[in-house]
């Protein structure tokens, strides 16, 4: 695997897990906010009630949350296809940060072998993600 890609993988490992706790965290604030009495509730001259604002501003919070999961999904499947060990690998190193002396010390292996492992779930992780993206084929478009 060439270095950039391994390296995009790495930092899309790293924002994957961090998007992930801060759509749990942006839909409990939804949550909590729609919950009680609409902050956003105007009385209009006409004597009606308007929510406008507040209706548009929670329909781009919903459309981009739905953005952000659909990119936590794919790469979640991703991962989940790896073997368990190297599952642990990946969580424990791009989700909590741990040392790689720490991982391998973790599985009883050496730092290279660490390496290798990772090494190897990110090579896996392109490739599952490549597969996901492939564009249908000529014959298969030609049968629509």
């Amino acid at each position: 695997m060439a270095g950039r890609k391994k390296k995009r993988i790495e930092v899309e490992l790293e924002r994957h897990f961090h998007l992930k706790q801060r759509v749990g965290e942006l839909e409990d604030t939804i949550l909590r906010a729609t919950s009680g009495p609409d902050p956003f509730v105007t009385v209009r001259n006409d004597g009606k009630m308007s929510n406008l604002t507040y209706g548009k501003t929670k329909r781009l919070l919903s459309e981009r949350l739905e953005t952000l999961r659909e990119q936590i999904g794919t790469l979640q499947q991703c991962i989940d296809t790896l073997q368990e060990n190297k599952q642990t690998l990946i969580v424990l190193r791009y989700k909590h940060n741990t040392p790689v002396a720490q991982i391998a010390n973790h599985f009883d292996v050496s730092e290279r072998t660490y390496h290798r492992w990772r090494n190897q779930a990110l090579q896996h992780i392109e490739e599952v993600k490549e597969e996901m993206f492939v564009a249908p084929t000529t014959e298969a478009a030609g049968a629509i």
